[in-house]
Parts: C-alpha cells; structure tokens; sequence
C-alpha cells in the first residue's frame, strides 16, 4: 500500500470513527426517544463490533487515541456493555480515565 493508500484509509477509519462517536454522544444525551432510540441503539451494538474486531481498524485505532477525551462518548457507550468494553480496552494503549 502507498504511502498516499495508507493516509486516505487512516482518514476515512478517522471519519468513521467520528459518526460513531456523534451517535454515542447522541445516545448519551438521551436526544432520541423511542424508536429512533431503540435503532441507534440497534445500529451501534451492530456496527461497533464490526469496527472493533476489523484488523486493520485494530491496528489504526489506539493512535487516534491521542487524548482522554478522544471517543469519551463511545468509552461511555461500550463501558455499559462488557463485551465491547473488553474488544475496547484491549485497544487503549493506556487506561484513560473519563470525566
């Protein structure tokens, strides 16, 4: 893969990675109720795992993790739910604490 290859997939796992942290602040902030709740609910403990047992996604994540806020909303969202918080955790380079 060029060098080119590479940046462009970094940056669209990046923007990838941003939906799902839009989509988990959102469940956080409780903006959706009822059935639209219960799809984005459906939709990330659909597509998170996908994202989190990816290979590449795998190798590429922990160094988006720049900051304890990086993805702090999908920290909250997988810490509710043990087994994406273990695929989670085991990307963390470090254990940072959320606010």
């Amino acid at each position: 893969m060029s060098a080119q290859d590479n940046a462009a997939r970094q940056y669209e796992l990046s923007e990838l990675m941003n939906l799902a942290e839009l989509a988990c602040a959102i469940d956080f902030e409780g903006s959706f109720v009822g059935v639209s709740k219960e799809l984005l609910i459906d939709y990330l403990e659909y597509s998170l795992p996908l994202l989190l047992n990816d290979a590449e996604a795998r190798a590429r994540i922990p160094a988006m993790l720049d900051s304890p806020k990086t993805f702090k909303y999908i920290r909250k969202f997988v810490d509710s739910r043990p087994a994406l918080s273990k695929l989670w955790s085991s990307l963390e380079p470090s254990k940072i604490s959320v606010p």
